[in-house]
């Protein structure tokens, strides 16, 4: 099965980037399950979801009729997963000065309860969305006592504010995606 010497095609290794993906969504007991379907070992299937080998073609189309997909969409799916993703674009610097405008110093309550007010404004840009408030996520609170202690400076807070906000988003346009498709 596979390449001589071990070697991944790219399409190989497409098929079991796909394939992680949907051990993934499926959890324990999906590799068992999927060896059983197809008629080989669960190392076999762990060694795929790994990327330690190549599916012939043969197995790749069991693998797919048994996840009631197709070889095709299979490759196309694990082509879009193993595509590099982008940089992440640097945070916008803090909103210092306009702290110090409004007389928040630094390590204040204030000033970091402002930073968390902007860092909303950058990351979510405008849309209608209500405010996550700072106190109620554990990595917020824990966030803003640290700078309080003057542990972080005003960039190293900013940047770990708008990091949050941005898994927040994301988090909410899977949970709308997921709704939406349901």
């Amino acid at each position: 099965m596979g390449n001589p010497k071990g070697k991944i095609s790219k399409a190989q290794s497409a098929f079991n980037w796909a394939l992680k993906h949907y051990y993934e969504e499926k959890g324990y007991g999906f590799q068992t399950w999927l060896a059983e379907k197809v008629g080989v070992s669960t190392r076999h299937i762990n060694d795929l979801v790994h990327n330690k080998k190549g599916a012939s073609i043969e197995l790749m189309e069991a693998i797919a009729d048994a996840l009631e997909t197709t070889v095709e969409d299979m490759l196309a799916l694990g082509r879009k997963l193993s595509e590099p993703l982008p940089e992440p674009k640097p945070s916008p610097p803090p909103p210092s000065s306009e702290a110090e405008e409004k007389g928040f110093p630094v390590h204040t309550l204030k000033r970091a309860k402002f930073f968390w007010q902007k860092a909303h404004e950058v990351v979510f840009q405008g849309e209608e969305v209500t405010m996550i408030p700072f106190e109620g996520l554990i990595e917020g609170q824990d966030l803003l006592e640290a700078y309080v202690r003057q542990e972080l400076t005003d960039e190293e807070v900013w940047e770990r504010m708008v990091k949050i906000l941005e898994e927040w988003k994301e988090k909410l346009e899977r949970d709308v995606k997921s709704l939406e498709e349901g």
